[in-house]
């Protein structure tokens, strides 16, 4: 009984709101941060959707090269480039994922076009 509950508490978290199609409202999107919470979103959502991110972008990037970036990339995009699309933080401690969403912001990236990975 008390697994049931559990089970059926968890289904009701997920709706059309919350589905990733939704929140990146169909445009091509970036992935921030390359740690744990990426390894959990790869295989529960890029490997089942099939649906792969232009860039990843993490700190730990010293050269670009083929689709992962620095952040600082991401500082000399123009405004309408930058905001051609979603970016899915890929951070557990919802601490950091204020960081980078600031740093993003920063960017003029559009903060509604920001998504933290635990909200999907």
């Amino acid at each position: 009984m008390f697994l049931n509950q559990i089970l059926s508490n968890y289904k009701k978290k997920f709706n059309k709101n919350n589905h990733f199609f939704n929140l990146i409202k169909n445009s091509n999107y970036i992935l921030c941060g390359q740690g744990e919470a990426y390894y959990a979103f790869e295989r529960s959502v890029i490997n089942v959707l099939r649906v792969f991110p232009k860039f990843i972008v993490d700190s730990s990037v010293k050269n670009n090269k083929n689709n992962k970036l620095n952040f600082t990339h991401l500082s000399k995009w123009d405004v309408n480039k930058i905001n051609k699309y979603s970016y899915v933080i890929c951070v557990g401690r919802k601490k950091i994922f204020r960081e980078i969403q600031r740093k993003l912001i920063s960017y003029n990236i559009k903060k509604e076009n920001i998504i933290w990975v635990l909200d999907i």
